[in-house]
């Protein structure tokens, strides 16, 4: 839709709202499966650039510390009830 007004006014439409982007040869991108495809094959020119294909090494046992079910609950209990959630997004609840 994007280039058929492009095409009709005559005029390069630029697009500021966080609903377009540009694809790599420069065509504003407005529909949601075309930015979707774009993107995965961003993802995956940037795999190949960066020898993605290699399985990282894994540890299977990481050594530490036993968590004890009563630590978790001390440190839940601790914590203010009504403040933002954190990077994982669980909200604290004490009942």
């Amino acid at each position: 839709m994007h280039a058929k007004l492009e095409d009709i006014s005559g005029k390069k439409i630029k697009c500021s709202n966080p609903g377009c982007i540009k694809s790599k040869d420069g065509t504003m991108l407005t529909e949601k499966r075309e930015i979707y495809t774009n993107g995965q094959n961003m993802v995956k020119i940037f795999l190949k650039l960066k020898g993605a294909k290699k399985t990282p090494k894994v540890k299977k046992n990481i050594e530490g510390p036993t968590i004890v079910k009563e630590e978790v609950e001390a440190a839940i209990k601790k914590m203010k009830n009504g403040k933002g959630t954190g990077p994982d997004n669980i909200p604290v609840t004490n009942n």
